[in-house]
Parts: structure tokens; sequence; C-alpha cells
């Protein structure tokens, strides 16, 4: 179950990136295109972490799956920051990076709700 439920995130992030945010340039005309793009990440990042936690029979905590979401998270700004394709026309970069972060957040807090709620 898991598992299904990471490739169902991966595709609709890949769909929200890709396909939609960066073909249509939807990052730069819609102010909250990203929010949903970087919550599913951070499901997605969660949900990670809780399989490979399964895999290996030990149990994630809430902020070992909050910390890994947040983290990538941070890697992904560093990411955008250096290839100089983050920000927002719409707010100030430190804004931009900081809602995108806190976003990441909740969702490792979604993945790991989940992931508990489901019994992994």
């Amino acid at each position: 179950m898991l598992l299904y439920s990471q490739l169902i995130f991966v595709g609709i992030v890949e769909i929200l990136e890709v396909h939609f945010g960066s073909a249509l340039s939807l990052f730069y005309t819609i102010w909250w295109w990203d929010i949903p793009a970087h919550f599913l990440g951070g499901v997605w990042a969660g949900l990670f972490l809780m399989w490979f936690g399964a895999h290996f029979k030990r149990r994630v905590s809430l902020l070992e799956c909050v910390l890994f979401a947040f983290s990538i998270g941070v890697g992904w700004e560093i990411f955008e920051y250096y290839e100089e394709v983050g920000g927002s026309p719409f707010m100030p970069y430190w804004i931009d990076t900081t809602k995108d972060l806190i976003m990441d957040t909740l969702g490792g807090i979604f993945a790991w709700a989940f992931a508990r709620r489901t019994r992994i």
C-alpha cells in the first residue's frame, strides 16, 4: 500500500511540475502553483522514509519524518538558488523559500500520519 501511495504522489508531482508548471510556465503566472508541488514533494519524502523504515522493520518517528522532508526541501531550495530557477515574481525570495519549506514540512507530517493510519 505504501509503495503504491509513493508512486501515485510521484506521478502527481511530476505532472504538476513538468507537464503543467514548467511547460506552461504556471510557476510564473499563478502565484500559488508551487504550493501543492512542495506539499506533495514533502509527502513523497515522508512516505519514502516511512517505507524505508518499514522495510528494515524500524518505526519512524514524526520528528524523523518531518526532518527528512524538511532536509529534502532545503536541498531543493539550494538547487533552485544555484541554478537560478527558484524564487517567485509574486513575492520576495526569502518569503517564497520559507513558504516552500513550510509546505515540505506539512507534507512530511501528512505522510507520517497517513502511513501510521494505514499501519505501516
